[in-house]
């Protein structure tokens, strides 16, 4: 550099910008390398070099012949500077760049240099790598490098980084010459072996296990066979523990290496003689990881390359090794590799059927004295074997039928115990599952005693054992499905049975119910005609044995189990298997709508069609075999008409029954019958839940004619929407109206909203709960709904204006608490029972529709939401008013099964929820900050924790700063179980959440004692045992800033293990002995 020059030099040791070089010579380049050895220096320079090089200032001639003094140099540490200077500068250029003419003259000039001293080699290995990658690579050029550098160059005998751009360079000419190498033949085998031998490093391993592969497969090994599998067995079982990452460079796992290993060993079968014994030594050691390995890699080879001759010397051997792993090694990873390893084997060795029986014939010997004892512990094992078999193919399949079915049907003969039979049957069931995946095998054409073991089932049905029934069930469940192995007149005895336990099913477990419930399904699928004259009718016999007060008794009676009498498990062997086939369907459904229209209270039967109506509505089952039109049937048999003809006379039962003084037990005589108020109520909620479901199924012209005839014209009939709408409860308006399309037309809209309007501000008061879950929240519900759907914004506007008049005249003068002090005073003094005064139960009503209406615009995606969430907002500053806004506020985020989701068609803009949290939740903090009394500001934090559960963590975690201070308050307020457990799983995902936890280290003095309190005093059991789990994650706070608390935590604990319930007691003891440990020698 010139010495007046006035730019001032660059430090050693930085790293300048190529861009400061854009003007220099390469001449000075070149001097600027070799003046200062930074290695940052010289690759900014050499990509200034190839930038201009690139963009044609210079030309490689150029570069070349301004290093041909350096190339030449006597000095070895010049010419290997020389060589690093244009591997840096190639490496920077495009893989098109470099034409044909110069990459010949590169090639030969890197051969020649091969012939240079050892110290140059490196540089020389590290220029061929950008140079194979050039795509103008001149044919025979990649060969003649490759022959240079396995001749001159010692591979084994550089640094890491030298070996793995050697290894790398040889990868790409397998990929791109493979022909070429081939040509090479043995040669390349044998060199390849050189250059790889010893090799340790697992980055290098990783490569070469992913190069060998392609040689095994493309490349006669000829002589070297042995010498590559020595070569590989080496390193088999992998013995390797990653160390740190090192950033920038792949991170090599175990798993990594010995996944590769294994596919090359697996490659070809040539390694077999070599590679079983080797497996079978590894087997014999005492490493876990040693036996794994080995098992996988027999499973691959099997997979993929090998033949049954290739194991057939070797049988013995390995079934002694599986023998001793599974029967005797006590291992469960290691026995589920050996059970992986024998359906592989088994599936490659089926293709010859000589061998196939051998292995069989030595295994089915000691299976043989297993299945001969099932109360011993290799009973299961020997099952498991089977089963693999089994899984392996048909052809082993078959042979293992022929086999076990003779022996597991003498065992059972013999066996007294019941526990035994079960394990037998349990084994029977599994392997008669499996067979079915193969549609060609037939047992009574494999089995000479199929008769005899059909009749055995057929026993052990009528047992007294509810398990071996479920079992057996569970057989013939599968039996059927071939109508060769089943006959008529054993199905025609099976439904015999199956009537016979549905008859006898009063004790009758849970699973075995489930059972039967299958059988039935499939039984109804394959054979429906059968089923249809055999069993449907007398199923409906039992289901019509019924009164409605039994009905009540029968369903509120039973332990809380409504499967456990007949009645009720006839109505969902009905229920579910009617949609599967036509004639059962046509069948059950007839029955049931002539019974309904005889007594619309005839409960079991409105939930069986409402079973029915949902399978065949919403399942992908409803493809009948022979396939009629659903849509017909369902319009031929009117079972919608029918189904709103029962509503509406449940509608009048319950109309009278209002009218009516109740008696001391609620109920009522109907018919000479008595019932109850109940069965009435839940008789409508099931025949909306019919309409519903029907309308939801419904395409537009459908749903079209539906409106029409239950909306349109009743409504004209009536005289108006005023008289239709006060003679039906509004739960059923809500079943006919909500699931309807925005794009039908509904007349008088308008004139229903208003009197819905009108009607949801009577005092609540003055109904029963239930009566207002019927009457009024449905209206509220559909309020929403129409909302929700409103076609377009004028249609919305004049809507909205409507109820924005409405809430104004309802709700204005409670709005501030402020603007009324004297309502103050009087809540506080006389508290909720004088807010009824002042018809504080109208207006709850009306906060609730407010709720639903801003649900419905939230769903749509409206854009002046904003307005109407902040009309919540101000309720809450209310201290009575703002009571019932919290109660209701979840509702914004709940989903709703009724009107408000998308399968009822309602407008749905994707993550409503989140926009409308993250909307909400910065009024509501500013609204606790500014609350000017303690339940106000408890007003906000419930609202706030209330959306908890419904809301994405990490929509959460984005407003921790402002919500967290709510949560902790939070605790303090006297709420719900519910509320308070969304807000302690909102605590428990920060505290489990690496981005957050540090977070709650702040509030830990305020949230430990709040946490014990609640561990210790909250009648929710739920609420106790979170509270605990979250004083447990607490422990993972600062040492410093907890111990002042443990303590006092260790104390107030005491109590909690003495809980009532034992996953709170069990919980404590856990929540507790971390506290102990805080700060104690060898604790936390």
């Amino acid at each position: 550099m010139d010495a007046t020059s006035t730019e001032t030099p660059t430090p050693p040791g930085t790293a300048p910008n190529s861009n400061n070089y854009r003007d220099k010579g390469v001449s000075e380049l070149l001097d600027i390398i070799y003046l200062d050895t930074t290695p940052a220096v010289d690759g900014d320079v050499c990509k200034a070099i190839s930038c201009k090089i690139k963009s044609k200032e210079l030309s490689l001639v150029s570069v070349v012949e301004e290093l041909g003094p350096r190339l030449t140099s006597t000095h070895v540490q010049e010419r290997s500077k020389a060589v690093e200077i244009l591997a840096n500068v190639f490496a920077q250029l495009p893989s098109d760049f470099l034409n044909e003419k110069e990459l010949q003259f590169i090639v030969d000039f890197l051969c020649d240099r091969c012939k240079d001293q050892h110290i140059v080699i490196p540089k020389i290995i590290m220029c061929v790598l950008p140079i194979v990658k050039c795509k103008n690579l001149p044919a025979g050029a990649g060969v003649k490098l490759l022959e240079q550098l396995f001749k001159e160059a010692n591979i084994q005998s550089h640094i890491h980084k030298i070996r793995h751009s050697f290894f790398k360079s040889l990868q790409i000419l397998l990929n791109s010459r493979l022909k070429e190498i081939q040509n090479m033949s043995s040669d390349f085998v044998m060199n390849f072996l050189q250059s790889m031998d010893g090799e340790k490093d697992p980055r290098n391993l990783l490569l070469l296990f992913r190069i060998i592969p392609c040689i095994v497969s493309e490349f006669e090994l000829g002589p070297f066979l042995e010498d590559f599998f020595e070569m590989l067995s080496c390193y088999f079982p992998i013995d390797f523990n990653p160390t740190v990452k090192v950033p920038g460079e792949e991170m090599v796992t175990r798993d990594h290496l010995a996944n590769a290993l294994h596919i090359c060993l697996s490659q070809t079968n040539e390694f077999a003689p070599f590679l079983i014994p080797l497996v079978m030594e590894k087997l014999e050691s005492s490493s876990v990881d040693a036996k794994i390995d080995s098992l996988e890699l027999l499973r691959l080879c099997c997979e993929r390359s090998y033949v049954p001759q290739d194991l057939h010397s070797f049988l013995g051997q390995i079934w002694h090794a599986m023998r001793k792993e599974i029967f005797l090694g006590g291992n469960d990873k290691v026995e589920k590799k050996c059970y992986d390893f024998l359906r592989a084997a088994f599936k490659m060795i089926s293709e010859d059927t000589d061998i196939l029986n051998t292995c069989l014939t030595m295994i089915f010997r000691e299976c043989r004295s297993h299945l001969s004892e099932p109360e011993l512990r290799l009973i299961m094992p020997t099952a498991n074997i089977l089963r693999c078999i089994t899984e392996s193919g048909e052809t082993a399949c078959i042979s293992v039928v022929r086999f076990l079915f003779p022996v597991l049907y003498d065992q059972i003969c013999i066996k007294p115990s019941k526990s035994e039979k079960k394990r037998l049957l349990d084994i029977w069931e599994t392997i008669i599952n499996t067979c079915r995946e193969y549609t060609q095998i037939k047992f009574n054409e494999l089995v000479s005693t199929w008769d005899e073991i059909r009749g055995l089932w057929f026993t052990l049905l009528a047992s007294d054992d509810w398990e071996i029934v479920q079992i057996v069930v569970k057989i013939f469940s599968h039996v059927i499905i071939v109508d060769t192995d089943f006959q008529k007149e054993h199905r025609d005895m099976l439904q015999q049975h199956l009537l016979r336990l549905v008859q006898t099913s009063f004790s009758m477990p849970h699973d075995t119910r489930s059972a039967i419930i299958f059988l039935s399904r499939r039984l109804c699928y394959f054979y429906g005609e059968e089923f249809s004259d055999s069993t449907i009718p007398k199923l409906l016999s039992t289901l019509s044995h019924s009164t409605p007060a039994t009905d009540s008794l029968c369903e509120y009676n039973c332990e809380g189990n409504e499967l456990c009498a007949p009645r009720a498990l006839s109505c969902t062997v009905l229920g579910e298997c009617s949609h599967l086939h036509p004639i059962t369907f046509q069948k059950v459904v007839a029955y049931l709508l002539a019974k309904l229209k005889m007594n619309p209270l005839e409960l079991e039967s409105m939930k069986c069609l409402g079973s029915i109506v949902e399978n065949a509505c919403t399942k992908e089952e409803n493809d009948f075999k022979k396939k009629p039109d659903l849509d017909s049937l369902f319009t031929s048999m009117c079972v919608l008409d029918e189904i709103i003809s029962a509503a509406f006379q449940v509608c009048m039962v319950l109309k009278e029954r209002q009218k009516e003084d109740a008696e001391s037990d609620g109920s009522m005589v109907l018919n000479d019958v008595t019932v109850t108020s109940e069965v009435v109520r839940n008789c409508l909620l099931q025949a909306t839940d019919i309409i519903r479901t029907f309308l939801r199924a419904c395409d537009e012209r459908q749903q079209h004619q539906a409106i029409s005839q239950y909306w349109d014209k009743k409504v004209k009939a009536n005289g108006g929407v005023e008289n239709y709408l006060g003679s039906i409860p509004g739960i059923l308006v809500e079943a006919l109206i909500g699931p309807i399309r925005p794009s039908v037309s509904i007349q008088l809209k308008e004139a229903l909203i208003k009197w819905i309007l009108e009607n949801i501000s009577v005092d609540c008061n003055t109904f029963g709960k239930q009566t207002a879950e019927i009457h009024i929240i449905p209206h509220v519900r559909l309020l929403g709904s129409l909302v929700n759907k409103a076609q377009n914004d004028e249609e919305l506007g004049i809507h909205l204006n409507e109820i924005d008049s409405f809430l104004d005249k309802h709700l204005c003068s409670n709005s501030d608490s402020q603007a009324i002090p004297e309502l103050d005073e009087v809540a506080e003094k006389k508290g909720d029972q004088d807010s009824s005064s002042i018809s504080n139960g109208e207006k709850s009503n009306v906060i609730n529709a407010l709720i639903w209406i801003v649900k419905g615009l939230a769903m749509r995606g409206f854009g002046e939401l904003d307005y109407w969430v902040d009309k919540i907002i101000r309720l809450l500053n209310d201290k009575v008013l703002g009571v019932d806004a919290v109660n209701h506020f979840h509702f914004l985020v709940a989903d709703d099964p009724h009107s408000l989701n998308p399968e009822s068609f309602c407008m749905f803009r994707f993550l409503y929820k989140q926009r409308l949290f993250q909307t909400s939740v910065d009024k509501l903090v500013s609204g606790y900050r500014i609350a000017s009394s303690q339940p106000v500001q408890f007003n906000f934090i419930r609202a706030l924790s209330s959306q908890l559960k419904h809301v994405p963590s990490e929509i959460l975690f984005l407003e921790i700063d402002s919500v967290l201070p709510l949560l902790v308050a939070s605790l303090k307020c006297n709420s719900s179980s519910q509320v308070l457990l969304s807000t302690l799983n909102a605590l428990m995902e920060m505290m489990n959440s690496q981005d957050t936890k540090h977070k709650l280290t702040e509030y830990c003095h305020d949230l430990v004692p709040q946490l014990t309190l609640l561990a210790q005093n909250n009648p929710s059991m739920d609420v106790r045992r979170t509270s605990l789990s979250c004083l447990r994650r607490c422990t993972k706070a600062p040492t410093h800033i907890i111990l002042p608390l443990r303590d006092g935590v260790i104390d107030n604990l005491v109590p909690c293990l003495d809980d009532p319930k034992r996953l709170v007691r069990k919980e404590a003891i856990k929540t507790r002995s971390l506290w102990i440990l805080i700060s104690a020698p060898g604790g936390l």
